[in-house]
């Protein structure tokens, strides 16, 4: 019993392993969701990748991206919705949503 269930927890982690991106997959992932907020018709006014940090886990590290970005509701429900998609983790978090002046 003990066994299986070892079997099954080793193969659940195998799984979850597989959507953490590489190192070397980093660059070109953080070019996928950029092209993605594109393609969701947001306009991008600036990108910014800070220092990469390791995880609390200590299991994974981060590459925090500061973001902003141009576009409607819409667009933003968009982008998030395909990022759902990704066969790779990404963490959106600190999220700020205003509207822009007019002037």
């Amino acid at each position: 019993m003990l066994k299986m269930e070892n079997e099954k927890l080793v193969s659940r982690i195998n799984e979850l392993k597989e959507q953490l991106p590489e190192e070397k997959e980093i660059s070109s992932l953080l070019k996928q969701v950029s092209d993605m907020g594109s393609a969701s018709g947001l306009e991008t006014k600036s990108w910014k990748p800070a220092q990469k940090t390791t995880h609390p886990s200590g299991i994974v590290y981060e590459i925090p991206v500061a973001v902003e970005v141009i576009g409607t509701y819409h667009n933003l429900g968009y982008f998030l919705s395909s990022l759902t998609k990704l066969n790779r983790i990404v963490n959106i978090n600190d999220m700020k949503i205003g509207s822009l002046e007019r002037t």
